[in-house]
């Protein structure tokens, strides 16, 4: 089964599909139909797995 995540090799952050534990980087837009890299990058070392997004700003609710 693959997933879509969010990673970070050094300064470069990408998206990225994982397939039996390789990572095929993302093209495009990761809302839209995006279409993949057909060489796998080895996720052995230096790579971070980040949360999926980054939200611009956060809006809270609360009731008193």
């Amino acid at each position: 089964m693959a997933a879509i995540g969010r990673f970070q090799k050094g300064e470069d952050i990408f998206y990225a599909k994982v397939v039996d534990g390789k990572l095929y980087k993302l093209k495009g837009d990761v809302f839209g139909s995006p279409s993949y890299v057909k060489r796998s990058i080895k996720p052995t070392r230096g790579i971070r797995t980040l949360v999926p997004v980054q939200p611009s700003k956060v809006i809270a609710v609360g009731l008193n």
